[in-house]
C-alpha cells in the first residue's frame, strides 16, 4: 500500500511540474468558457508576434506575472500559444461562423517583464481592441488592426507603425528613435507627450489631437475634422504649412523659419496650433 502511494504522490509531483511549465486551464462545464495561464521563459524572449480574429489583445510589463500569457475564451475559438528561438507567437484562427455563436468579451494578454528590452513586436487583428502598456524594443513594432481601438502607452521602440482601419488611435508617454506612423481610416487619432524623430498622423474620416508633440518632421492629416494641439518647442523652431478646404487656421505665433517641418491639412475642419 504504501509503494502504491509513493507511485501516486510522484504522478501527482510530475503532473504539478508539467502543469506549471507548460500552463494550467480550467472550463466552465456551463458555458464552455475556458479560462488558462500559458508559461513562457520571459528572460529568453526577444520578439512577440500576435494574429486575432476577434479577440482583445494586451500587452503589458508586470514583474510579478513576467512571462505568461492569460486568456479566456469559448472552447471552440481555436487559440495556440507557442515558443521557440526567441519567439513567443500566440495566434487566434476562429472561423467567422463560429463567432457569431458568442455574445461578450474575451481577450488575451501577455504579460512582459519591464526590465526587459525586447527586438521587435508584429500584431495583426481583424477584430477586437489592443492595449500595449510598458513595452521597449530596440526594434520595430507593426501593429495593424482592421475593426477595434489601439492604445500604446509608456513604451520605447525604435520605430512605430500602427493603423486601423476602423478605430480611434491613441498614443502616450512614448518615445521613437526614428520614424512614427500613425493612421485611420474612420476614427480619432490623439498623441500625448511623443517624441520621435518623425511623426506622421492621419485619418480618413476623425480629428487628429496632440499635446506634447515633438519630432523634427512632422505631418498631420485629415480628410474631414480637425487638427488641433500643442507641440514641444517655440514657434520660431518650425516652418509651418498649413491648409483647409473649410475650416480656420491658428498657429500661436511666427513659425516660417525654424529648421524643424510641421505640415497640417485637412479638407473640412479647423487647424489650431499651440506652442509649449
Amino acid at each position: 500500500m504504501r509503494t502504491v502511494f509513493k507511485i501516486l504522490a510522484s504522478a501527482a509531483a510530475v503532473l504539478t511540474a508539467a502543469c506549471f511549465l507548460s500552463g494550467c486551464s480550467e472550463k466552465d462545464s456551463l458555458t464552455g468558457i475556458e479560462t488558462a495561464v500559458k508559461h513562457f521563459p520571459a528572460d529568453k524572449l526577444q520578439s512577440v508576434c500576435v494574429k486575432a480574429h476577434w479577440l482583445n489583445v494586451k500587452l503589458a510589463a508586470d514583474a510579478d506575472k513576467a512571462g505568461t500569457v492569460e486568456y479566456t475564451i469559448p472552447d471552440d475559438v481555436k487559440l495556440t500559444v507557442d515558443f521557440a528561438d526567441g519567439v513567443l507567437r500566440v495566434e487566434e484562427s476562429t472561423p467567422f461562423k463560429v463567432i457569431l455563436r458568442h455574445n461578450g468579451t474575451y481577450g488575451v494578454t501577455v504579460w512582459l517583464d519591464p526590465e526587459q528590452i525586447l527586438s521587435t513586436l508584429e500584431v495583426e487583428m481583424r477584430a477586437g481592441d489592443l492595449s500595449v502598456c510598458d513595452v521597449n524594443l530596440t526594434g520595430n513594432a507593426n501593429l495593424a488592426l482592421s475593426s477595434g481601438e489601439l492604445r500604446l502607452q509608456a513604451s520605447s521602440f525604435d520605430a512605430l507603425n500602427a493603423s486601423t482601419s476602423s478605430g480611434d488611435v491613441e498614443i502616450s508617454d512614448t518615445t521613437c528613435t526614428s520614424a512614427v506612423v500613425l493612421t485611420s481610416s474612420s476614427g480619432d487619432v490623439g498623441v500625448t507627450r511623443l517624441s520621435a524623430a518623425s511623426v506622421r498622423c492621419e485619418t480618413s474620416s476623425g480629428e487628429i489631437d496632440f499635446d506634447g508633440l515633438a519630432a523634427d518632421t512632422i505631418e498631420l492629416k485629415s480628410s474631414s475634422g480637425d487638427i488641433e494641439g500643442t507641440l514641444s518647442g517655440k514657434p520660431q523652431d518650425y516652418t509651418a504649412k498649413t491648409s483647409t478646404s473649410s475650416g480656420s487656421v491658428h498657429i500661436s505665433g511666427d513659425a516660417s523659419g525654424g529648421e524643424k517641418q510641421l505640415t497640417a491639412k485637412t479638407s473640412s475642419g479647423d487647424i489650431a496650433i499651440d506652442f509649449e
